[in-house]
């Protein structure tokens, strides 16, 4: 009897694995969206088969790309959503405009996009109808991606879809229309979107990547938190709509406020900034400005920007706003009302700045004082100067030098606005420049003084001269001059017009080359009153002269100012030389001498 052979363990491992390679292929198959054509042959409805290539109406697997009638591009297109209908995807290539709307069902519908998102080119597409119980909402079925061409996406109804969100691509607009509920965050990385409701970015965060945000809606408020990436980033206002922002702004990107150009406003009323770095640029263009509506909208970890050749970006309430570094060439305006005072502390990102617009300030009871803080250096350079000041019942206003450096460089008016400056951080802070000052100037707590261009850490560059006309005192203060190698030449100067000078305790660094023997240079011109309180309590410090040792003497005469006149000290060799040869002439007498 012949026995039957059984598959060896081999052969049926093959077959196995063989079995199960098929079924993954068809699962595969199975798994992938199927395409479809928009042809509208039997008319407008999405819901019939026959105007659909596949001869099926497309359910949430189906990846669909919709052109112009018949399937050609070119001609206005418009389809009646006039039952629940769902996509994977939707590519839209018409290049004219294509309309997905509700007109017969009397109800309104939905339309669930799945994770393949929506895809326009140059042809203006709108998804919705303005028609009441008509509507077309979209629904996400995943968080997805549209991206946007030329032409445009609007989308009039609601969209929702919990833990869903959009991310926008591409360089063209989407509109959001209504108050959309998804909760999954909107992320611009190319192009701009506007939304026409204050609920138009859903609950979730809006995230900046690299596009722009406009409000469409006059005087609506957003409450999203805004987190700023990164690309290049704007949100301002849409023509003429003010809006303004009131959740948490964050990141470590780079953004540019307001400078839509038209007759509104973008404020910002952010509950707080926790931004870590960047730089936030408020913008002015014509009417079109940023506006600072709340002091936890700024952040001393920023470094700001101030532009715009028209218009004048604000403050708008009364408090202490921080600035990392202020920097640019647009006008700013404490408008603070008719009370309230406001103060700018600069520099807690320690970076060098320049800023060349105007500082300003109105109302009727207020002030607006700045403060100087960080080790960067600040430099104010518009050549008409400042205009801050107090008015009324406002308190002081005050230029305060904590730390760092602040140097003015105007050729008129007052650099310092109409404020007094108090430089008193110690001998980390300095006030300096070629600039005109006209508030009193108080310099104590070893704190320095340093007329001339600031151009190194040591306070020394080039020289020129420090204008204070409202008057100077000096209590254990430190002066740093650049001086030229004659007293006629090129020296810094502190230049007091008919002011005063009030002084005790000097500690004077002086920088250059080889000074002038014969002439006395002037480091402090006046025509005022010179009041010192303890005239033999100055020190001088030579260390950044290299063309040889010297020693000073101090001159203070009424109605001219301070002076000081240098004296040529051998240096220690040449000392040592000059005593060995009177000691080898010594020497040679006392030879001779004995010798007789």
């Amino acid at each position: 009897m012949l026995k039957k052979s059984l598959p060896s363990s081999r052969f049926l491992t093959s077959s196995l694995a063989a079995s199960f390679a098929g079924l993954a292929l068809i699962l595969s198959q199975s798994a992938q969206a199927a395409t479809e054509n928009w042809t509208g042959a039997t008319g407008g409805t999405w819901g019939l088969n026959t105007n659909w290539s596949g001869a099926v109406t497309p359910d949430a697997t189906y990846d669909l790309t919709i052109a112009g009638p018949g399937d050609v591009a070119g001609t206005a297109l418009t389809i009646d959503v006039a039952a629940a209908a769902s996509a994977n995807s939707i590519n839209f290539t018409n290049t004219a405009a294509t309309t997905l709307t509700n007109i017969t069902s009397g109800a309104n519908q939905t339309l669930t996009i799945g994770t393949g998102g929506i895809t326009t080119g140059t042809g203006a597409v709108t998804i919705g109808s303005a028609t009441a119980n008509q509507n077309v909402n979209v629904a996400l079925g995943a968080s997805q991606t549209w991206n946007i061409g030329s032409g445009g996406l609007t989308v009039t109804n609601v969209v929702s879809g919990t833990g869903f969100g959009i991310t926008q691509s591409g360089s063209g607009t989407l509109t959001l229309s209504s108050a959309n509920t998804y909760s999954g965050g909107t992320t611009i990385s190319g192009g701009t979107l506007v939304v026409g409701n204050a609920s138009g970015l859903g609950t979730g965060s809006l995230t900046m990547n690299g596009g722009t945000f406009k409000s469409g809606l006059n005087n609506s408020t957003i409450t999203n938190n805004i987190v700023i990436g990164s690309g290049t980033n704007t949100i301002t206002e849409n023509g003429t709509t003010n809006f303004t922002l009131t959740g948490v702004l964050s990141g470590a990107g780079n953004v540019t406020f307001g400078g839509g150009g038209g007759n509104a406003s973008t404020k910002l009323g952010f509950s707080s900034n926790t931004m870590t770095s960047g730089t936030i640029t408020l913008s002015s263009v014509n009417t079109g400005v940023a506006r600072l509506n709340n002091v936890t909208s700024s952040s001393a970890a920023v470094d700001w920007v101030i532009s715009g050749a028209t218009g004048t970006a604000s403050s708008e309430v009364s408090g202490t706003f921080n600035f990392g570094s202020f920097s640019g060439s647009g006008s700013f305006n404490a408008f603070n009302g008719n009370s309230g005072n406001v103060i700018y502390s600069v520099g807690g990102t320690n970076s060098d700045a320049t800023y060349s617009g105007q500082l300003s300030n109105n109302g009727t009871n207020g002030s607006l004082s700045v403060t100087k803080i960080g080790t960067g250096t600040w430099t104010l350079s518009r050549a008409a100067g400042n205009t801050y000041t107090n008015s009324g019942t406002g308190a002081q206003s005050t230029t305060t030098i904590s730390a760092g450096k602040l140097q003015i460089s105007n050729t008129s008016g007052s650099g310092t606005g109409t404020s007094v400056i108090a430089v008193s951080g110690g001998t980390s802070a300095t006030f300096g420049g070629t600039g005109i000052a006209t508030g009193a100037t108080t310099v104590t707590n070893g704190s320095r003084l340093a007329p001339g261009t600031i151009t190194t850490a040591s306070n020394f560059g080039s020289a020129g001269t420090l204008t204070l006309s409202g008057g100077l005192t000096l209590t254990n203060a430190n002066l740093d001059f650049d001086l030229s190698t004659t007293a006629g030449g090129s020296n810094d100067k502190i230049a007091l017009s008919a002011a005063a000078l009030s002084f005790s305790t000097l500690n004077f660094s002086f920088a250059g080359t080889t000074l002038d023997t014969t002439t006395a240079y002037t480091l402090v011109s006046t025509t005022g009153l010179l009041t010192s309180g303890t005239v033999g309590s100055i020190t001088t410090d030579f260390s950044n002269i290299t063309g040889g040792s010297y020693a000073a003497a101090y001159n203070f005469v009424n109605g001219t100012g301070l002076q000081v006149s240098f004296t040529a000290v051998p240096e220690p060799r040449e000392f040592a030389v000059a005593i060995a040869g009177l000691l080898f002439v010594f020497i040679a007498i006392r030879r001779r001498h004995l010798q007789a």
